[in-house]
């Protein structure tokens, strides 16, 4: 799956350090086969924040009660 994406999309690791903009990111822990990769990715983007939820990407996404707080405090403080 990840070999597929590397190749279809552009390499934009050289811009994260000048992405300004605040972002809020997560994925699910258990199958997001680029987990590590991603939140290296995020380490690069001064103003975002991430967080894994634990699940797959069906269970994760129905998470509200982890994903909607971690929102709220979000969007207060930007």
């Amino acid at each position: 799956f990840m070999e597929y994406w590397q190749y279809q999309l552009p390499d934009l690791v050289d811009v994260l350090p000048s992405m300004l903009m605040p972002c809020l990111i997560y994925l699910a822990e258990e199958d997001d086969p680029g987990f590590a990769q991603v939140e290296s990715y995020i380490g690069q983007m001064p103003n975002a924040r991430f967080f894994g939820v634990p699940g797959n990407h069906v269970s994760a996404n129905t998470n509200l009660g982890m994903i909607v707080p971690k929102v709220k405090e979000f969007l207060t403080q930007v």
